[in-house]
């Protein structure tokens, strides 16, 4: 194809924003071709564009400005990792299972809500509880399909075992590690807590300014979500 007449595949590096639905056709290529990549957050970009000077939106400029983060990125030491099929696919089922379960605890919120009302109509409300019930199911669903990948696969069962062991960590917020682990892999434990969002970061200059120290919050939110409420 294009890639492969134009440019050495072994040293090529895409640099893409997760960017929901209109990025995954571009992560299962580089899956397909073996291609690394640097798969980057999208308020970084942004702030990185405006460090850069550039006043407005346009896609060649975004393409430029994703290319010189990239370029920065190398020149910071941090290895871009490669896309597998397998933990794409698993990554695609923990998000189901995270917005499915939001869903059905909305409409169970919301059903519960109108079935307060004086007016209430009772069918229209069974309906609502069967649809989160729906929705509930299909999240199940997508758990137990992720677990299975985990346990086809003997790396990830291993390391799923492993952070199992961790005392207050049960199985869906270890299914969420293992993915993040195996996709980050190589990497020390400051980038971890970096890539989590969980690095301290603190405001300061001169005397008289010194705020309080915080978590940045600027990695991945699914993770922090995971881990602040574990099960």
């Amino acid at each position: 194809g294009y890639l492969e007449r134009n440019f050495r595949i072994e040293e090529t590096v895409v640099v893409f924003e997760p960017s929901g639905p209109y990025s995954l056709p571009l992560a299962q290529l580089v899956s397909e071709l073996s291609l690394k990549a640097y798969i980057v957050n999208p308020a970084q970009v942004r702030w990185f564009s405006k460090a850069m000077g550039k006043r407005r939106k346009a896609d060649e400029i975004d393409v430029r400005v994703l290319y010189e983060f990239g370029r920065f990125l190398q020149s910071k030491g941090v290895e871009p990792v490669k896309v597998c099929g397998r933990l794409l696919r698993l990554q695609q089922l923990l998000s189901s299972w995270q917005h499915l379960k939001k869903l059905a605890q909305a409409l169970r919120n919301h059903a519960e809500a109108i079935g307060f009302s004086r007016d209430r109509d009772a069918a229209f409300t069974g309906r609502l509880m069967e649809e989160a019930s729906r929705l509930e199911e299909m999240a199940k669903e997508a758990l137990e399909e992720a677990k299975g990948i985990v346990r086809e696969d003997r790396e990830l069962r291993e390391g799923y075992e492993a952070v199992k062991t961790i005392p207050g960590i049960a199985e869906r917020t270890a299914l969420v590690l293992c993915w993040f682990f195996a996709t980050h892999s190589g990497v020390n434990r400051k980038q971890i807590a970096a890539l989590c969002g969980l690095d301290v970061r603190q405001d300061s200059s001169g005397s008289s300014v010194r705020s309080k120290a915080r978590i940045s919050k600027q990695g991945n939110a699914a993770v922090r979500a995971a881990l602040y409420m574990p099960a």
